[in-house]
């Protein structure tokens, strides 16, 4: 218990166990069983490296305030699938209310701690989600004509 305790600190909070990781099913453990916004600070790091993502919208409840951690965000993400970055914490992915469960079908591209998934979902990614639920994507610049 001490040695698997060790293995995942400083994400020691949302730790499970070792028999069902909480990284493949976080849906074991929602709630506050999982977060308590702890993960902020780990992903305003993960920002500050990963210069790339310029523009990201953000849902993830943190008691501090994502703006105050210095995080910039543009947004809630969307509640259908868009091209672009997104972080989302797991109670907002695996909530019942199902306002993001579209994220469900994608890969992240990473983990920060264990209550954050960081995707960036590109067109193709899109139109493949959009085709596995019947869905039509609307393209905006075919739209102007």
């Amino acid at each position: 218990m001490v040695a698997s305790s060790w293995y995942v600190y400083p994400y020691s909070m949302s730790y499970f166990n070792g028999i069902v990781p909480v990284q493949e099913r976080p849906e074991c453990l929602l709630g506050s069983n999982i977060d308590w916004g702890q993960d902020a600070y780990f992903l305003q790091r993960f920002l500050s490296k990963h210069s790339e993502i310029k523009d990201i919208r953000i849902e993830y409840p943190c008691p501090e305030g994502i703006e105050r951690l210095g995080i910039k965000t543009l947004g809630s993400p969307p509640i259908v699938p868009e091209p672009g970055w997104f972080a989302l914490g797991a109670n907002d992915i695996y909530a019942a209310s199902g306002r993001y469960s579209w994220f469900k079908r994608c890969k992240p591209v990473a983990m920060v701690g264990y209550s954050i998934y960081v995707y960036h979902v590109s067109s193709e990614e899109v139109e493949r989600l959009n085709r596995e639920s019947g869905q039509e994507t609307i393209h905006p610049e075919n739209e102007r004509k």
